[in-house]
């Protein structure tokens, strides 16, 4: 509780309110662009949060995480294009209110459905994660190696139903992750006599090189005519909310608990939540029609993953979903080190950081409410005004880094691989966790290798570790079949 006082003392500064808002209204800019989303907004933030200090730019982050999974409702609803995958289930009965004259309701039930999720689940990230540390501080080498190992194995499990190809991005990660020094003997690997390359390759460089750059080449090919149209926000009544009160807890946990399993995502605890609440009904048939409680179910659910997802990112670091891992790397730019060593004297980071997210989503009401009109406007942005500025920014941020021209070169080979990887079905996901977490799995590996003679078995013979390996052994055969479910779930709604 002093954690949490001591976060809300430190919170409620302008510099901390002004970063928060400034950053939700980016990300729900992003959010509302079809075809962008909270995680090209993200890795084009992280080069200009380098300046801001661990807090700001933590807080910047989360904002627009929370803006950008939000505003991906708003084009759903009032276009029928979803900003995000996110707010693909958005569009069952959110689209037809709109149809029938409902869009400022739709849009209302929106916004108070992804502030309930995302507030609820950070007060249960505020109680949990600490928990969740505390016990793994008992940690040694085998136990971090083989959570590490559990992180690869269940992002690579749900990667688009391709498990075979988000293993191969998994190690291809990890092998980029080696490109450099090797800490312990100094010995440079994959260099091949380059200076640049001795020091490796830069995490920010490839985040915007494989994400936004890519994105760019692939909007370039694309078409879309998206028509221009009003709408504003009518927030729910009391009443209205009394009524539904069960659907907005129902949704946001079980959107928090979906989010905290590694790999899962917030598609499908929205569409998980969605069939959920159609199951409940008295009245199934009315989903898919125009139910508000089909809007409310599917947004509290997706924003609850935020502070769901950052309970294993935080407390174990294993990050709980793509944009989580990419947070994960940004924190460790940041000087960050996720993992349980972070519960131990950095309360006042922890503290302003669970607060923090509390009132983003407090925060998002209100900067929802007036700006939706604006955002729904913003969202029918023609593309050739939309493409050189990501590209601008991308070339700006990656450049800011280091001022030199070898981090551009590295921002454009993994844009171009980043592309033809999206062109051949590979999901980009993996290779972000295998090079953020290739640099934690190997050193542990061989600490573990020196702590004993028998070997391999040590992972086995150790109640902790041999329990993380036959969890992940069961998360490789059940997750693949969760993802199938949740397209079935979608190809049904």
């Amino acid at each position: 509780m002093e954690l949490i006082v001591g976060g809300f003392q430190q919170i409620l500064s302008v510099q901390y309110i002004l970063v928060i808002v400034v950053s939700l209204l980016l990300g729900i800019a992003v959010g509302a662009l079809p075809g962008l989303g909270p995680l090209l907004a993200i890795v084009l933030l992280i080069p200009f949060t380098m300046s801001f200090g661990a807090t700001s730019g933590i807080l910047s982050l989360l904002a627009v995480y929370v803006g950008g999974t939000y505003g991906g409702s708003i084009t759903a609803i009032s276009l029928g294009i979803p900003g995000t995958p996110i707010a693909a289930a958005t569009l069952f009965d959110g689209r037809p209110m709109a149809r029938s004259g409902r869009t400022a309701q739709a849009l209302g039930l929106a916004l108070t459905a992804s502030v309930f999720g995302g507030a609820l689940s950070s007060i249960v990230l505020m109680f949990t994660a600490p928990y969740v540390a505390r016990a793994a501080l008992e940690f040694g080498p085998p136990e971090y190696f083989t959570l590490g190992v559990l992180g690869l194995t269940t992002i690579a499990s749900v990667s688009r139903g391709a498990f075979t190809k988000g293993l191969i991005g998994v190690g291809f990660g990890a092998l980029v992750a080696t490109i450099g020094t090797e800490p312990a003997t100094g010995i440079g690997r994959f260099t091949f006599g380059s200076p640049s390359l001795a020091r490796g390759i830069d995490l920010v460089a490839l985040l915007v090189g494989l994400f936004a750059v890519s994105e760019v080449l692939v909007q370039a090919e694309r078409q879309l005519a998206i028509p221009t149209t009003r709408a504003s926000v009518k927030l729910p009544t009391f009443d209205e909310l009394r009524k539904t009160i069960a659907t907005y807890i129902r949704s946001s946990l079980i959107g928090t608990g979906i989010g905290a399993i590694p790999g899962i995502g917030e598609v499908i605890a929205s569409l998980v939540s969605y069939s959920v609440e159609r199951d409940a009904s008295k009245d199934p048939e009315s989903f898919g029609t125009g139910e508000p409680r089909g809007v409310i179910a599917t947004e509290a659910a997706n924003n609850a993953c935020v502070g769901g997802a950052m309970i294993p990112t935080l407390a174990l670091a294993i990050p709980g979903s793509p944009i989580a891992a990419v947070l994960m790397g940004a924190l460790i730019l940041l000087g960050v080190s996720p993992g349980p060593k972070l519960f131990v004297g950095n309360h006042d980071f922890l503290g302003i950081l669970f607060v923090g997210l509390f009132v983003i989503n407090v925060l998002l009401l209100f900067v929802g409410r007036f700006t939706a009109t604006f955002f729904v406007r913003l969202s029918s942005l023609k593309r050739e005004y939309l493409i050189p500025a990501i590209l601008l920014l991308s070339f700006i941020g990656t450049f800011a880094l280091h001022g030199e021209l070898y981090d551009i070169w590295v921002m454009w080979t993994f844009g171009l691989i980043g592309y033809l990887l999206r062109k051949t079905g590979f999901p980009l996901a993996p290779i972000v966790i295998g090079r953020v977490l290739g640099p934690i799995l190997e050193p542990n590996f061989q600490r573990s290798m020196a702590l004993t003679e028998n070997g391999l078995l040590i992972f086995v013979t150790r109640p902790i570790s041999l329990t993380v390996v036959v969890l992940t052994i069961v998360l490789v055969v059940v997750l693949p079949l969760v993802n199938k479910k949740g397209a079935r779930i979608a190809a049904g709604g």
